[in-house]
């Protein structure tokens, strides 16, 4: 596998008004892979009811409200991993 290139920032829609359904098109910071976690560039994306209660704040007792990066089921492909050295 050659060299990937990863951006320091990348634009994402985020979720941004507890309850109602509003979101924007934001730039980020790109996160950096944890020990055992992996870095995806997501291709793909659905928003499924779930995501619907957390936007309506169905789940206000259950979820802190933050601003956040909503996506069920995700779809893309692994641009970086880390493993644990041995």
């Amino acid at each position: 596998m050659g060299s990937v290139e990863v951006p320091a920032r990348h634009k994402a829609l985020v979720y941004d008004n507890p309850g109602s359904i509003s979101t924007k098109i934001e730039e980020i910071e790109t996160p950096k892979p944890g020990v055992g976690e992996v870095l995806v560039n997501l291709t793909h994306s659905g928003v499924c009811h779930s995501d619907m209660g957390v936007m309506w704040w169905v789940w206000v007792s259950f979820l802190p409200f933050q601003r956040d990066v909503l996506c069920t089921p995700p779809s893309g492909r692994v641009l970086l991993t880390t493993m644990e050295d041995r």
